[in-house]
């Protein structure tokens, strides 16, 4: 099967591959900010991207797909942010109370906030297909 089948098919994923895609997320999550942001983010904004991103996997891949799962990843770990850090103030769920961790050169909120949704997506979304298609073309 062509990768083109795989990124808007619905695909069965088991338990190993929804870990597989979480770990995958989170690894080009934290290469990401390693390497582009600034503060660093805390251990816990990674386990609760873990999560959600191995949730998402799970179930919802195999019911609408990996693009939209990877919408839904990312609109779940924005109201993450927002309640967790805005909303209720709850520090250590990430190293910027205010949600305005930096993309270096970057300094629009609006832009940081539009780059972030997307970027964030991206990587579940790269995740998804690489296990997917590392799935099919066994």
């Amino acid at each position: 099967m062509s990768i083109r089948g795989v990124y808007v098919q619905k695909s069965h994923v088991s338990i190993v591959g929804a870990l597989s895609i979480g770990a995958l997320a989170v690894f080009f999550d934290y290469l990401f900010h390693f390497f582009e942001t600034s503060p660093m983010e805390v251990p816990l904004y990674f386990i609760a991207k873990f999560t959600v991103a191995f949730l998402v996997a799970y179930f919802l891949i195999n019911r609408i797909g990996p693009l939209l799962s990877a919408a839904v990843f990312t609109l779940s770990f924005d109201i993450y942010y927002y309640f967790g850090i805005l909303v209720f103030h709850i520090n250590y769920l990430s190293s910027s109370p205010t949600q305005i961790i930096q993309i270096d050169g970057i300094t629009d909120p609006i832009t940081l906030f539009i780059l972030w949704t997307v970027v964030h997506g991206l990587f579940f979304y790269a995740a998804a297909l690489i296990v997917l298609y590392s799935k099919k073309s066994r």
